[in-house]
């Protein structure tokens, strides 16, 4: 009997499901998509046994406008993969434009009392965790674990392409995405960061009941994704395209798998 797998998301799933559409990783087994862009899915529902948007008219119709089911019974899968709904570097991001630790600073240059204020390393992660906590990928999965103990793993949202940092911003909604990131350009300060999601990400998902997979390394240059893997969309330094998705993919089977402990394609 094959396995079984429900991907649920935002956006983000879109290159996961180009993937999958165009056979570049099979293995994964049937799969099923519940996806729509922005932050909505996070309000679905658990009930009876079924992942559903039926008290969400509006949360319905953005479903059901891009294909997607609007309700699923949660026993016909085997596994479940929650991808995106806000859990991304971006929540570093947010808290680094406006607080730092001394060990963040490159020089006394970075400090400006006005917007940047000085915190303990033991804030700033609860701060993180705290973000983290709150993302409608988490809420997702709190909720499937009310009615399932099959395993859930969480995919990140990609981190932005490495060109954003040389796009001069034109739109209001650039310039803030400019904002909040530029203290974040210098290789040695993303790294860190980097590393201080993941880290948080991991153990708020596994004290959920989960797993968070990162971004695969082959994808990233200094913890930004490379320019190859965008959707070639001017000023779109967020979505990417399929041939990301199929390297998510063989990353993201091998990885289920060793936690499995079976061939998916064969179990």
């Amino acid at each position: 009997m094959m396995n079984r797998t429900l991907l649920i998301g935002n956006s983000h799933v879109v290159c996961i499901k180009e993937a999958l559409d165009r056979s570049v990783n099979p293995e994964l087994g049937p799969s099923e998509f519940v996806y729509c862009p922005g932050v909505d899915l996070g309000e679905m529902e658990v009930l009876d046994g079924r992942l559903t948007a039926r008290n969400r008219p509006a949360l319905m119709q953005r479903l059901q406008k891009v294909g997607s089911p609007t309700e699923v019974d949660l026993d016909g899968y085997d596994r479940f993969v929650v991808i995106g709904l806000e859990l991304s570097l971006g929540v570093c991001a947010s808290i680094f434009s406006k607080y730092r630790c001394y060990r963040h600073y490159i020089s006394d240059q970075d400090f400006d009392a006005n917007v940047t204020q000085l915190v303990s390393d033991s804030v700033f992660q609860m701060a993180l965790k705290g973000l983290i906590s709150s993302t409608g990928s988490i809420r997702i999965v709190d909720r499937l674990r009310t009615a399932t103990s099959k395993p859930i793993y969480i995919v990140p949202q990609p981190n932005p392409l490495e060109n954003f940092k040389t796009i001069k911003p034109e739109t209001d909604r650039q310039r803030r995405a400019f904002s909040k990131w530029h203290p974040m350009f210098p290789a040695s300060i993303t790294n860190e960061l980097y590393q201080e999601f993941c880290w948080a990400a991991t153990s708020i998902a596994k004290s959920h009941g989960s797993v968070f997979t990162e971004q695969p390394a082959a994808t990233l240059n200094d913890s930004f994704t490379k320019s190859k893997y965008g959707r070639n969309k001017l000023g779109d330094i967020r979505h990417m395209n399929a041939e990301f998705g199929a390297v998510c993919l063989v990353d993201l089977v091998a990885g289920i798998a060793k936690i499995e402990g079976n061939h998916l394609s064969n179990a």
